[in-house]
């Protein structure tokens, strides 16, 4: 995780469902009046931004800020989470400390819009919460004073979702053991509610649903199955029965993924950190039914792949993670394509893990 210095404000409204906001729209302006005066305590409120200074944000991935315990908040910034703390004294808004930040990779337009927010946000100076039941953050930018504008934010839906999806982590301790170093556990979330990852051993995948704080795996977990030495074995028997038994996580204000599994008491916590993984994509490839020889950092046998039957075949020197090839067969898969940040001089810039074998079929053999 790596620490952003922000220094402008931005503006929020309260996020709720569309039946409350219709709800709201239609009552008289008195109890517009005492919904605003209700609403004094940011404390375990969440917002989803509707104005930022003078522009609208991009529809593409919603900016969002959520206000916890012990005035800490956290959010999404349209393309990373981020997470700090804050203070209020009458009307009077801050942000405490430099904002924390993931370091996912994104388009230009978001990247630039998160930046924006995550300066006019650590740049406020005052708050309201409005007649609408809209939170306002004053912030000043140059000489003009602007604000952030949000909506009321239904806590449980989308955000939390979002919170997750395309980021990837590695497990740094389970309760108070220590992983493996020599074979990294990681759990990488995608969308579609797809989650996936390597178990120390075998790569396993499976889905998950989250509702609030609410964290369960939908489905018993898959896994490919290669024979390691007995005590990885051991350790990733471990961490799957863990994680398959997860009931709530959150990401802590250090940027740190928690997940409590069973009584979620005690040591029963599997903490991850967030891996230099910069995007994750899924796609739909084909691989030929022969590998063909090729050279890498070594000779080797490479896969022929392409995203389209249109397209020509070419080499894959990195393999796919958990797919094994059958000399003979031609097949159509859904693979996980994460692009790897700052990868290593004679490594890859991505990795590509097998989420499906979506078709198998043989060769026709040439007369």
């Amino acid at each position: 995780m790596s620490l952003l210095l922000l220094g402008t404000g931005i503006g929020f409204t309260p996020l709720v469902s569309h039946s409350v906001l219709a709800q709201m729209s239609e009552e008289n302006t008195q109890n517009s009046t005492i919904l605003a005066q209700k609403v004094t305590s940011l404390e375990n409120t969440s917002w989803q931004l509707t104005s930022l200074g003078e522009a609208q944000p991009l529809a593409e991935k919603p900016i969002t800020l959520e206000f916890g315990e012990k005035n800490r908040l956290s959010g999404s910034s349209g393309c990373n989470r981020y997470m700090g703390s804050f203070s209020t004294k009458g009307n009077q808004f801050s942000v405490k400390s430099p904002l924390g930040s993931t370091m996912m990779a994104c388009p230009e337009d978001l990247m630039k819009q998160e930046q924006q927010f995550l300066q006019a946000l650590s740049a406020g100076k005052s708050y309201k919460i409005n007649a609408n039941g809209e939170l306002e953050i004053q912030y000043r930018e140059g000489s003009r004073n602007k604000r952030l504008k949000f909506s009321p934010l239904k806590t449980g839906s989308a955000d939390q979702k979002m919170a997750l999806e395309n980021t990837s982590w590695q497990l740094m301790a389970t309760g108070q053991s220590l992983p493996q170093t020599e074979k990294p556990i990681t759990l990488t979330f995608s969308e579609n509610n797809r989650l996936a990852g390597s178990s120390g051993c075998n790569r396993y995948m499976g889905s998950f649903k989250v509702t609030g704080n609410q964290f369960e795996v939908k489905s018993p977990l898959a896994s490919t199955r290669m024979a390691c030495p007995e005590t990885l074995m051991k350790r990733e028997q471990e961490f799957l029965q863990a994680l398959s038994a997860a009931k709530r996580y959150q990401i802590n204000d250090k940027g740190e993924l928690e997940i409590q599994y069973g009584s979620g008491t005690g040591n029963n916590v599997l903490r991850f950190l967030p891996t230099k993984t910069s995007k994750v994509i899924e796609k739909i490839v084909y691989v030929n039914g022969r590998t063909v020889p090729c050279t890498g950092v070594a000779p080797q046998q490479c896969l022929q792949i392409k995203e389209s039957m249109k397209d020509d075949w070419t080499l894959l020197y990195q393999g796919i993670k958990g797919f094994k090839h059958e000399q003979g067969y031609v097949y159509r898969l859904r693979v996980r394509e994460e692009i790897i940040a700052n990868p290593p001089a004679d490594g890859s810039s991505r990795e590509w893990v097998l989420v499906d074998v979506l078709e198998k079929v043989a060769m026709k053999v040439q007369k």
